[in-house]
C-alpha cells in the first residue's frame, strides 16, 4: 500500500491539529514586532484573538460595521452561542487575525 501524502489527510485533521499551528504563527508575529497585544492561547474560540493593540477589540470594530449597514447580527450573543455549542466558526479564524 502507498504512503498517504500530509495534504491528502487535511479533511482529517482535528481543529486543534490545524488551529494549534496556526496560534503559534500568530504569536511568533506579536513576539517579532514586541506587540502588545496579549498572546492568543487555545481553546474552542481561541482567546485573545480579537484584541488588538492600543486597547482594541477587533469585535468592537466589526460590530460597529455591522451596525453601520444595518445587519442584525450580534457578535458577542453569537460567540457565545458558538461556545455553548461548542462550535467554532471557520470566519472567526480567518477574518480577525487580518484585523
Amino acid at each position: 500500500m502507498d504512503s498517504i501524502e500530509p495534504d491528502k489527510l487535511a479533511p482529517f485533521l482535528t481543529g486543534a491539529d490545524i488551529q494549534n499551528p496556526f496560534i503559534d504563527k500568530m504569536n511568533g508575529f506579536l513576539d517579532n514586532l514586541n506587540s502588545s497585544s496579549p498572546k492568543i492561547t487555545p481553546d474552542i474560540y481561541p482567546r485573545n484573538l480579537n484584541r488588538l493593540c492600543n486597547h482594541l477589540d477587533s469585535n468592537d470594530l466589526i460590530q460597529d460595521r455591522l451596525n453601520d449597514w444595518a445587519i442584525d447580527i450580534n457578535l458577542g450573543d453569537y460567540y457565545q452561542w458558538l461556545n455553548n455549542q461548542n462550535r467554532t466558526d471557520h470566519g472567526v479564524i480567518t477574518w480577525v487575525p487580518a484585523m
